[in-house]
């Protein structure tokens, strides 16, 4: 998929706004909002850019940077640090919201689990990411 595709696929799924990394400084363009999930291990200036499109009182939750959590607060800003620990319960409740229909599975590719695959799809996966 081109960048384009992408964006328009990302809208079909709900998204407000798409916003592209490579062309655009989301710390120049984004305010303000409740809540930043921060994905992209870059402590320093992603994390500063984070702050600065967040409301007072919103929180800034990382899924990468452990040390987010000894911040200090910020206009009533929380930074968490979030451990995502896969359940049963939790992937009983993701399948039955397949199967109700409640939550839309997206593949775009399939690579065999082997060797030969792995090595294919960590290209296709960074071609694609937005």
């Amino acid at each position: 998929m081109y960048r384009a595709e992408i964006h328009e696929f990302v809208r079909q799924l709900g998204a407000d706004e798409v916003i592209d990394y490579a062309t655009t400084d989301f710390g120049e363009t984004v305010r303000p909002v409740d809540i930043v999930l921060d994905m992209v291990r870059d402590v320093g200036e992603n994390e500063r850019k984070s702050y600065t499109v967040l409301k007072d009182g919103g929180k800034l939750l990382s899924l990468v940077s452990p040390a987010i959590d000894r911040n200090p607060r910020t206009r009533g800003i929380e930074a968490r640090f979030v451990r995502v620990e896969p359940n049963r319960s939790g992937w009983l409740s993701l399948i039955r919201q397949v199967q109700d229909q409640q939550l839309k599975v997206h593949i775009d590719r399939i690579f065999p689990f082997n060797a030969e695959g792995i090595a294919r799809a960590g290209p296709a996966v960074r071609k694609v990411s937005c």
